[in-house]
């Protein structure tokens, strides 16, 4: 238990149970979870509280020997709280959280007067725990991850998506001008739920959390994020507080959306009504039975997006099923992944395609594949080309063009717009490098045929129109560019 390299305790015992513990329970009542030492152990020797101890008497840095000087009196305590991000933007969580904190300390300092609690020595964190000096530290205080009370266990009867894939609606309204992705996502047993609202202004409103599932044989709800199987309906819904971010290209790097940010209320409900009746399961594509049996399903969309104090009427086609699950399960042998799936309102009959092209590093082939469904049937065909082009490579995609062949159409040549798209980050599985994600929404405005759709460009490479624009950033701030991952 003892960090690599520790050093100092930063903060005494008085401090940690006459202050740190009832902050704590103070902000559990407001459903907020604080934890300390867990993520970012302060005693490790690179952890910046570590100026906040007797370890720099020695140095030649006057601030940084006039602080160990205090703490060696015992004059400072130093704690990192380990808070969910959403405290970060004004509102009345972080509002709520700032009251309680002061009331606590107001407590602590008053306390601290009267009794002289402060300790000039600091004890191993480890010889702590071994002498039972930190009653509350126990399993029921060390949240690592947000969870919320009242989520019901999972039963016995629920189906659920297999470990690891996401499950959502992806959906694109041409005339509201705005899209989005509302998805599901398990790992290991951790339940992830994430929303994105883009609007073809430049937009985008986020919601992410890890929370318990409460799920039936035809309902799942994830932290607000709720699917409900009516009939031959899916019902969509949230309710509660986004993020809001003006400027949709700045997600590549978390750490500038979230300055730019600022949290409002979203309320959304989607019914996705599957064009003339069911469609047939797809093999391998859920798991049997309930909510998640019913393969990819294509269909109308309907229902409402309140957003910022806006709403947006939604008449639409739609696709719900498994989603790609971004960037976590590209191949280390492969340069890049394009998928898509399309509706196109033909003279005939609505077609619906998925379509990927992967290609492998230093080749010019592509490994491409294709899904077709029209008539509520599957149909043979074949994937010719598949690609996304901008002006030129530095800028951000406007086109994305595909030639399928059919049994009926022979070959159907496609070109859509796109409406607007934002760049993500993501950690790797399998190294510290980033995974790239060009997420965005296509429009069809052909002669004949008209249709929407939803792309994912994903890649180990940082994208030229990425690299373009962090370097345009850091020359207007005079600082240098780099992403952090942004999920």
């Amino acid at each position: 238990m003892t960090p690599v390299g520790a050093e100092t305790l930063t903060a005494g015992v008085a401090f940690i149970e006459n202050f740190l513990f009832p902050l704590v329970d103070e902000l559990r009542e407001l459903g907020i979870i604080c934890s300390f030492g867990l993520r970012y152990p302060g005693a490790s020797r690179n952890n910046l509280l570590q100026a906040f101890t007797p370890r720099h008497r020695g140095t030649l840095v006057t601030s940084l020997r006039k602080l160990a000087d205090l703490a060696t009196a015992g004059l400072i305590d130093a704690a990192q709280l380990e808070l969910s991000i959403p405290l970060r933007w004004p509102g009345r969580m972080r509002t709520s959280a700032m009251e309680r904190m002061k009331e606590v300390a107001r407590n602590w300092l008053a306390c601290a007067r009267r009794c002289k609690l402060h300790e000039p020595s600091r004890r191993s964190w480890v010889g702590c725990l071994a002498e039972a000096e930190f009653p509350h530290l126990n399993a029921s205080n060390c949240h690592q991850l947000p969870t919320f009370s009242g989520g019901r266990s999972l039963g016995d009867t629920a189906l659920l998506p297999e470990k690891g894939s996401r499950y959502g609606l992806e959906f694109y309204d041409a005339t509201a001008s705005i899209g989005g992705i509302i998805s599901l996502r398990t790992q290991d047993e951790t339940w992830r739920a994430s929303m994105l609202l883009v609007r073809r202004e430049g937009s985008v409103a986020i919601f992410s959390t890890e929370d318990d599932a409460a799920a039936t044989r035809t309902s799942i709800s994830v932290g607000g994020i709720g699917f409900k199987l009516c009939g031959e309906q899916i019902v969509v819904s949230f309710d509660g507080p986004v993020l809001f971010v003006p400027d949709a290209l700045a997600c590549v790097n978390l750490e500038r959306a979230l300055a730019l940010g600022h949290l409002v209320n979203a309320s959304v409900t989607l019914r996705l009504r599957p064009h003339s009746g069911s469609w047939p399961h797809v093999a391998n594509e859920m798991i049997g039975g309930g909510l998640f049996a019913q393969g990819s399903r294509f269909g109308r969309t309907e229902g409402q997006v309140q957003l910022n104090g806006q709403t947006f009427r939604i008449d639409t086609f739609g696709r719900i099923g498994r989603s790609p699950n971004y960037g976590a399960s590209i191949a280390p042998q492969s340069a890049c992944s394009l998928t898509t799936w399309v509706y196109l309102a033909t003279p005939s009959a609505p077609i619906f395609l998925e379509m990927q092209a992967v290609e492998g590093k230093g080749e010019s082939t592509q490994d491409k594949s294709v899904r077709i469904w029209k008539n509520q049937a599957k149909i043979p065909g074949e994937l010719r080309a598949l690609e996304l082009r901008g002006q030129d490579r530095t800028n951000i995609p406007d086109t994305i063009r595909a030639t399928v062949w059919m049994e009926d159409y022979q070959e159907l040549n496609l070109e859509g717009r796109v409406a607007t798209c934002l760049v993500l980050a993501h950690a790797s599985n399998r190294d510290t490098s980033p995974i790239y994600t060009t997420l965005g929404f296509t429009v069809f405005p052909m002669s004949s045929v008209k249709g929407v759709g939803t792309f994912w460009l994903t890649g180990p490479e940082r994208p030229p129109w990425v690299a373009k624009r962090v370097l345009e950033e850091a020359r207007t701030e005079g600082l240098g560019g780099s992403e952090h991952p942004s999920s």
